[in-house]
Formats: C-alpha cells, structure tokens, sequence
C-alpha cells in the first residue's frame, strides 16, 4: 500500500507539473501574439501619412525641396587652345573619360567641377596636335595656364581640376 501512495503522490505532482507548464506556455503565446499585434497596428500606423503627422511628433523638414536643377557643387571655366594640329574634329577633348568637345575651332570652352580630369584624344588624328589651356576662371585653385600636352595617335592627361 505504501508503495501505491508513493506512486500516487508521484503521479500528482506530475500533472500539477505539467498542468502549471502548460499554462505558462498558453501565458507566453498569448502575451507574444498581443505583443505582434500591437506592433503590426503601429507600423500600419505609421505608414499612413494622415496618422503619421499624430504619433510622430517631430516630422517637420527644414530648407526648401530642390527646384528643377540645384547645383551642390561649384563649377569653373577652362579655355583650351589648339596650337598645333588641325581643326578638323578629330582631335577630341575627354573630361572624365567622356568625350567633351571637338577642336572644329582653335579654342574651346568647358565647363568643369572639382575633380574632373581633362585629356586630349588624338587617335584619330593623322597628325600630332599640341594642345595648351590659354585661359581659366578664377575659382580653380591651381594656376594651371599655359599647361601644355602634344598627343600623336594618343591619349594624354592635361591636367585635373581643383576647385578654391
């Protein structure tokens, strides 16, 4: 008889052991769902623009939005000057490794931001052209005038631009 008590008392303890971990796991799964919930409406919530300007409190932007064309970055002049060769389109100026501007004239004008690298193309040419920068606007930090490159069947850096 003792042995069955003991047994029965075992047993008890058991399913008031499982019984208290069944109920905590049924306590954990609801307080996550809720919690899911709760989360999934905010975010339902702040997607919307009409309830947004309510929970954010701070959704004001400063400055004014970008009109059609901003420029955020300062530009220059450079004037490069064909001093030998021939004016017939076949010598080309490269800014950044895209073609730019053709010597159809003695001198040409770019327009250049800081950074751009400027090069002389003469690989279609038949035959060797020197080109130089005879003139450059006053924000361009080095004095690069007079800076002179020839090219024969070639590519050829001029020079890189570095704006004040």
């Amino acid at each position: 008889m003792k042995i069955l008590a003991y047994k029965s008392n075992n047993i008890s303890r058991r399913r008031r052991s499982r019984s208290i971990d069944i109920d905590l796991e049924k306590i954990l799964f609801f307080v996550f769902m809720v919690l899911f919930s709760i989360i999934m409406v905010v975010q339902v919530a702040l997607f919307n623009p009409s309830s947004d300007s309510i929970l954010a409190s701070n959704t004001k932007y400063e400055g004014e939005p970008l009109q059609k064309e901003e420029y955020l970055y300062k530009k220059g002049e450079i004037q490069l000057e064909l001093v030998s060769g021939r004016t017939d389109g076949k010598t080309l100026i490269l800014v950044n490794g895209k073609e730019a501007g053709a010597f159809t004239e003695k001198h040409i004008t770019l327009e250049v931001k800081n950074g751009d690298i400027i090069e002389i193309d003469g690989r279609n040419s038949a035959v060797a052209s020197e080109v130089k920068i005879s003139w450059c606007s006053s924000n361009i930090m080095y004095d690069v005038e007079n800076t002179h490159v020839s090219v024969n069947k070639n590519i050829k850096k001029l020079t890189k631009v570095k704006m004040k």
